[in-house]
């Protein structure tokens, strides 16, 4: 029965991937849902008992399951069903999103400076009061992904000097990474 489950998710998720591709939307931005449609209840059962899974694989808020079929968002066909991809956007999910892509991006500049994973940094995010503020919410998990001891978020103009100094660019919003080894 899980090993049947399992191949429902996998099909689940795969789609969901497919029409997140489809509506060019990278795993790294979440979406408020995924809607699963199947006239087979063990769809339905599989989807349900394995929602977390879905949701992590696919970085969605929610997996629901319906029995209609869907006209709403984008929506991808699968053996026994279909997913429909919620591509509306909030304020929430976009600052998660960046959030996501500002560590990528961290990582890779660690990864060029040739940090090591246990080698801490002092980091400062410069940006404008509008993508500072979205991004307090997210400080802690920023620290802790990319081995910052200290982060200060500021829109204010970088006064010292910093070993690393990038400026980069998401999505048409400007701001500036600067790092020291701790």
């Amino acid at each position: 029965v899980l090993e049947r489950q399992m191949e429902v998710a996998g099909k689940v998720i795969e789609a969901s991937l497919s029409a997140r591709e489809k509506a060019k939307l990278s795993v790294r931005w979440p979406v408020k849902a995924i809607s699963v449609s199947s006239s087979d209840e063990a769809v339905h059962e599989s989807v349900l008992k394995l929602k977390e899974i879905i949701k992590t694989q696919v970085n969605a808020k929610e997996v629901l399951v319906v029995k209609h079929e869907q006209k709403e968002g984008i929506v991808v066909e699968f053996p026994g069903g279909s997913v429909a991809l919620d591509t509306s956007r909030t304020p929430e999910l976009d600052a998660e999103g960046f959030a996501r892509e500002l560590m990528r991006r961290i990582q890779a500049l660690r990864k060029q400076a040739g940090l090591e994973k246990r080698d801490q940094i002092s980091l400062v995010l410069r940006a404008d009061a509008d993508f500072v503020s979205s991004l307090r919410p997210w400080e802690q998990s920023i620290k802790a992904k990319v081995g910052a001891k200290q982060l200060k978020l500021t829109d204010q103009e970088l006064v010292r000097k910093h070993e690393r100094l990038n400026d980069e660019e998401i999505r048409g919003k400007k701001f500036t990474i600067a790092f020291d080894k701790a």
